[in-house]
């Protein structure tokens, strides 16, 4: 589950009164499961073409429902949950502090940090905070 931390009450007219909202992914589907993968360099959208997903031996898709700091052994470290893409859509890269670049534990390869990265050029998940009361913490 993925917290957020609102520092102020902007939403509290939704009644979102806590300053801790969990995502709303996890909350509907606890099933929820997701995929390592790189995006090919030629991409230019954001289809699943142009992904390469990880697969095992056989050649079968892998799914984790650990997170992927869990997944990365990366537990003990400082976590970063780095948003690309303004204002829409929402995503996220899950990633943990290598020198003075991120290693992206979706992609597992390390990259430089900027805002504005295109949400179609680098591994990322889709997540949204719902202002409810029903996801306050």
């Amino acid at each position: 589950m993925y917290i957020c931390v609102r520092e102020n009450s902007y939403f509290s007219c939704l009644g979102a009164t806590s300053m801790y909202v969990r995502d709303f992914s996890r909350t509907v589907n606890e099933l929820y499961t997701w995929q390592r993968y790189k995006v090919k360099p030629e991409s230019s959208d954001e289809d699943d073409k142009n992904k390469e997903y990880e697969t095992d031996e056989n050649g079968d898709f892998i799914y984790y429902t650990d997170s992927p700091y869990k997944v990365a052994n990366t537990e003990k470290e400082k976590k970063y949950l780095l948003r690309i893409g303004k204002p829409w859509p929402r995503v996220y890269i899950p990633a943990v502090k290598r020198g003075d670049k991120y290693l992206n534990l979706i992609s597992m390869e390390e990259f430089e940090y900027k805002p504005e990265i295109p949400t179609n050029s680098i591994a990322a998940i889709g997540m949204d905070f719902m202002w409810k009361p029903d996801f306050n913490l």
